[in-house]
Parts: C-alpha cells; sequence; structure tokens
C-alpha cells in the first residue's frame, strides 16, 4: 500500500506540472474569471491593451495585456465586484464598473476603445454579465449579502430547500433542524453528493455533510444542481462553500438571532393528549414545538499588510431546544454547535498568492436518542445518549497566475471528526418492550473517528485562435481515508446484555462483546478503538471547452 501511495503521489507531481496544465481541482471551482476582446470603432482587434481589473475583494490591482487576437483574461478572481481599466496609447482610456464575478462564473467584458480627440477616461456603468456562456452547469451562487439577509435557519440545508430544483426529505422550520442532517436530490438523483468548502471534500459517505461548518463565516456559497463537469466525480448535487478573507480595511460585525415558545402556536388537538390517546400512548401537550433558541456569531477581518496579507476569523454558537415526543420525561432534546474560523491570505506578488484556513466544529447533544431499535417511548433522561463530537476541516493552498493564459493550483488539506455516543446510565442493562414500543436502561458506548488527507493539484491553460478560445483543464486529487471505530459497550451497561420482550414476556437476551480497549468519550480515545479501515482513491480529469462565439463544445 505504502507503494501504491508513493506512486500515485509521483504520478499527480508529473501531471500537475505536466506543459498542458490542469484545471482547478477539488471539483469545483473557487475563482471566477473576466475575459473577453478589445476592438477599435471599426471592430478591428487591438492588441497591447494595458487591462487593470481592481475590487474590494482581490488583494491588489491585477494587469493584463491584450494579445494579438485582442483577447485578455483575468482566469482566477475571487469572488467580488470588479472594476476594469483600459488604457493603450492613441486611444480613449475606458472604465468598466460593477462586473459581478462569483464562484465557477465566466465574465465576457468585451470593450470598444475610440481614437483619443481629447485626453479623456470614458467610465461604463452597465449592467453585469449575467450568463456564462462557457457554462452547462445549473447553479445557484448565493453571496455574503444574500446570505446575510434570507431569513433560514443558517446551514447548508437551508440553502439547498430554496435552491430549485433541489428537493429536501425534511424543512428546517426557524432553525428547528439545527444539528441535523437532512438528505436532498435533484433532478431524481439521490446520493452521490460532493460538499466542499474552501475545497476540501467534507462529505459524509455518499449522501450527506460530515461538518456542520460556519455559516456566518461564508463569502459565498455555490450549488451544482445538474450538467456538471468532468471535475465533479459524482452524478448529484455539488456545493463548495468559501470562507471570506478579509480586506484592505478592518472590519468587525456581531449578529445575534434569538426566539422563545411565546412567538410559537401549538397546531396538536388537545384529544392527542388525553391518557387514553392512541392505545394509552398520548403525546404529550406542545412535544412538536421549538422551546428556545439563538445563534449568534462575533466575527473580524482586515489587513496585516495592505494590499498583501488579509487575516478573517468567527467564532459562532447556535443552539436550540426542541420538545421530542418520544420523550416521557418533561425535557427537551438540546442541540448546540459551535465554531471557530481563521483564514490566512498572502499575495507574495502579482502572479502567486498562499492561502491558510482551519475549521473546527463542536456538536454537542446531551440527551440523543438511541438508535439501533424504533422505539415510540423513552422513559426517562438516563435511557439517552450524549454526543459530543469535534470536527475539524483545514488546508495550506498556493495559487498561481503564470500568465493569461496558464493557471496554477495546488492544495494539501484534512478533514475528519471524533464521534463519539455515551449513554446516560452506565450501569444499567438495556431492556426494549414491544407493547407500546418503550426502551429503558443504558444503551450501547461507541465512538467513531475518521480522517481523510486530501492531495490536489491543478491548472487551467488557455489557447486564444481566430476561430474562437480553447480552455484546456485538467486535474487530479489523492484522498487518504482511514476510519477507526470500537464499543465500549456494545448492548448496555457493564455487563454488555440487551433485554427484549415480546407481549410483556422475555424472549431474547443479546450479549455484546467490546471492541475498545479504554474508556470512549474523547479524541485521546482513538489509538484504543480496535476496527481499523483504511481507502486511498485517486481522480484524474481532462476537459477542453472551445467556444466560438455563442457556440460552445466541451470534451472531457
Amino acid at each position: 500500500m505504502k507503494g501504491w501511495t508513493k506512486g500515485a503521489l509521483a504520478l499527480i507531481l508529473a501531471l500537475g506540472f505536466a506543459g498542458s496544465a490542469f484545471a482547478q481541482g477539488g471539483g469545483a471551482s473557487r475563482t471566477g474569471t473576466i475575459q473577453a476582446r478589445v476592438t477599435d470603432a471599426q471592430g478591428a482587434v487591438l492588441p497591447g491593451v494595458t487591462v487593470t481589473a481592481t475590487s474590494p475583494s482581490a488583494l491588489g490591482a491585477q494587469t493584463a495585456v491584450t494579445s494579438e487576437t485582442g483577447n485578455y483574461r483575468f482566469p482566477a478572481l475571487p469572488p467580488g465586484t470588479y472594476e476594469l481599466n483600459f488604457e493603450l496609447s492613441g486611444f480613449n482610456g475606458l472604465k468598466r464598473s460593477g462586473i459581478s464575478i462569483s464562484l465557477g462564473f465566466t465574465a465576457q467584458v468585451n470593450v470598444e476603445l475610440a481614437l483619443a480627440t481629447l485626453q479623456e477616461t470614458v467610465t461604463v456603468s452597465g449592467a453585469s454579465p449575467v450568463i456564462d456562456t462557457s457554462s452547462t452547469r445549473v447553479q445557484q451562487n448565493f453571496k455574503m449579502e444574500q446570505l446575510q439577509s434570507i431569513p433560514n435557519g443558517r446551514d447548508m440545508w437551508a440553502l439547498l430547500a430554496v435552491t430549485p430544483a433541489v428537493q429536501m426529505s425534511r424543512i428546517d422550520v426557524g432553525g428547528n433542524r439545527a444539528g441535523t442532517q437532512t438528505g436532498y436530490a435533484a433532478y431524481g438523483q439521490t446520493g452521490q453528493v460532493r460538499v466542499l468548502i474552501e475545497g476540501i471534500n467534507t462529505t459524509e459517505g455518499t449522501s450527506g455533510a460530515g461538518f456542520y461548518f460556519d455559516y456566518a463565516s461564508l463569502e459565498e456559497a455555490f450549488l451544482g444542481t445538474s450538467g456538471q463537469s468532468a471535475e465533479m466525480p459524482n452524478p448529484g448535487v455539488q456545493s463548495q462553500f468559501i470562507a471570506r478573507s478579509g480586506s484592505n480595511q478592518f472590519q468587525a460585525e456581531y449578529h445575534l438571532d434569538w426566539y422563545n415558545n411565546a412567538l410559537q402556536g401549538s397546531n396538536l388537538p388537545a384529544s392527542y393528549s388525553v391518557p387514553t390517546a392512541f392505545n394509552n400512548s398520548p403525546i404529550r401537550a406542545h412535544s412538536n414545538e421549538i422551546d428556545r433558541y439563538y445563534d449568534h456569531d462575533i466575527n473580524a477581518g482586515g489587513p496585516i499588510k495592505k494590499d498583501k496579507i488579509w487575516y478573517f476569523g468567527t467564532y459562532r454558537e447556535q443552539f436550540n431546544a426542541v420538545q421530542q415526543p418520544l420523550f416521557a420525561f418533561d425535557k427537551t432534546f438540546d442541540t448546540k454547535l459551535w465554531n471557530a474560523v481563521g483564514k490566512t491570505t498572502y499575495q507574495v506578488n502579482q502572479k502567486n498568492k498562499l492561502i491558510g484556513y482551519y475549521q473546527w466544529g463542536q456538536k454537542i447533544q446531551p440527551n440523543r436518542t438511541q438508535g439501533g431499535v424504533t422505539v415510540t417511548t423513552i422513559k426517562t433522561i438516563g435511557d439517552t445518549n450524549r454526543q459530543d463530537s469535534g470536527s475539524w476541516v483545514y488546508k495550506g493552498e498556493w495559487n498561481s497566475t503564470v500568465s493569461d493564459k496558464l493557471y496554477l493550483e495546488a492544495r494539501y488539506g484534512d478533514f475528519g471528526y471524533s464521534f463519539p455516543l455515551i449513554t446516560n446510565n452506565p450501569s444499567a442493562n438495556y431492556f426494549f418492550y414491544d407493547i407500546n414500543s418503550y426502551a429503558e436502561g443504558a444503551h450501547q458506548v461507541q465512538q467513531l473517528d475518521r480522517d481523510r488527507k486530501q492531495y490536489n493539484l491543478a491548472s487551467t491553460y488557455f489557447i486564444d485562435t481566430g476561430k474562437g478560445s480553447h480552455t484546456f483543464k485538467m486535474g487530479a486529487e489523492l484522498l487518504k481515508e482511514q476510519s477507526w471505530e470500537g464499543y465500549e459497550h456494545r448492548r448496555g451497561g457493564t455487563s454488555d446484555i440487551e433485554v427484549r420482550y415480546s407481549n410483556g414476556v422475555s424472549n431474547s437476551v443479546l450479549f455484546g462483546i467490546p471492541t475498545a480497549t479504554c474508556t470512549l468519550g474523547s479524541l485521546a480515545a482513538h489509538d484504543c478503538l480496535t476496527s481499523r479501515a483504511a481507502l486511498d482513491q485517486i481522480g484524474l480529469f481532462v476537459t477542453d471547452t472551445w467556444a466560438m462565439g455563442r457556440l460552445t463544445d466541451r470534451k472531457s
């Protein structure tokens, strides 16, 4: 396996620096592009025009010079609003402002320069290009202003719920699903999703996210539902979330959402709560309501050195207390999430940029319902489990705009989590009664840890000809994933016994064998989990997109 891994790394390195270059790896672009052609009033192309791009979102100005075909290109721009300045001796200068760039978007900004009769600069403020004629992907982008103004539960599932073509298995109402996975599909395609944070794959299995990330830190969210390019290895929904980077001015903000049960009505008929309802198993009054909710965060960002080094950081805490119909005791089902995020961007020079990113997320559910059996009633709070799990994602990245024709990108990152479930009644055996389907006693004590190391090399190479332009993309990634799992108690209590009843009579006794050699409940228990697995994956892709006027052809 070690020899295979070394060979795979060597192959990625060889491909990454091959002459024809690569595309933006990880399955979804983290930047946008501005490209087009400059002509004179008669339609003749103008080589040698200096084009300067500036934006509050970009570290310093970027400069390009039109080629012999009059083409110019900025191949890797951070999302934001840009202004372009066009200058050529003998012609009036021209400024084009208000150009909005989002993740994966290619803006065609063709301009015409007039011969100079006076020394003047013409400023054009017009509508930003809204259609990317080079892309076939069906996608939805949410920029920071939208993310902050949409009234939702502030997580990725709330964004998916308002994305055209996406169907959710459950709908969040005012944050009542915070901290809970929700299935989703698009155009009938279920599963095989891909969830990226800053280009790092944080997908859980094939149909979910392994991370409750910090919504408050986002600069932009991208959700692709169909027509993906070869950069996306799966047929399902693709999502990419990019954190803010800071700016040339120090900025800080505080956000708070809060409400309690006084703001919510009740929709359960009184007949559902009488003692004889549902075969003497009534639903507790108000047991389907949110008891209280809050979500607050503080963030700050700014320059360490203007136009050179930016930083950004957030701390977020989200909490909800939801009444749980399964509980026969008077206690809410509580979920607390907190996140800490840090990001630094260093513009080494106009062509090279370094990015460092780290996020930690913690999920705490002190009285989680038991797994393994279907129950309708849990008698006491001691019959529940406690989850206190941490997740992380980090990366180091290098970007290089070698020229207006070649863009390179290399990234190393890691995603993982520690997921323990600890019983709140450690000494009791576990009992399951088929009459009214209720459980009592301790359930299993288990822990699952996972880590996914990731290597990406990528680039894009552009060729402009008299018959249109070609965009050659090639990419490679290596994922090295490991998991560790173990049970301190497999069934219940210290004796690892589960007793099942049928019609009020015990009909089976199940015994469990522990598969962990220490006390579980923290990342420190990692090495004593005896069930271990490893999976290495390597992916390669090559695409050529040929655009001529409004005609686009793509081969992969």
